[in-house]
């Protein structure tokens, strides 16, 4: 929501706050949920080198612990991430490949 609302020094603070509340369970879904979310605000404000990170972050969780949804998020920001830099050919791939996950 503060998100939406352009709040995003709070929203950094918040996701930031919830993430180590997370990391002291196994709630791997929630953990991907929460980093995919911290790497939108990132991306919104243009620090691509960190959302992209974040992303990355969420990805390998996603993968070590089967988390479809999860990873078809973290690649879409990648892929976001890279055509909002103008590396379109970098992007392609990773929406084909969230693409093909949503799919399933």
């Amino acid at each position: 929501i503060l998100e939406n609302q352009n709040e995003f020094p709070k929203s950094i603070f918040y996701y930031s706050k919830a993430l180590q509340i997370v990391n002291k369970t196994n709630n791997f879904n929630r953990k991907g949920i929460l980093l995919n979310s911290l790497a939108n605000v990132y991306l919104a404000l243009k620090d691509y080198s960190r959302s992209k990170n974040i992303a990355l972050q969420a990805l390998r969780l996603s993968e070590k612990n089967r988390l479809d949804a999860i990873r078809a998020v973290s690649l879409s920001h990648i892929g976001e991430n890279e055509m909002l830099q103008e590396k379109y050919e970098q992007a392609l791939p990773y929406f084909e490949l969230a693409k093909s996950i949503f799919k399933d």
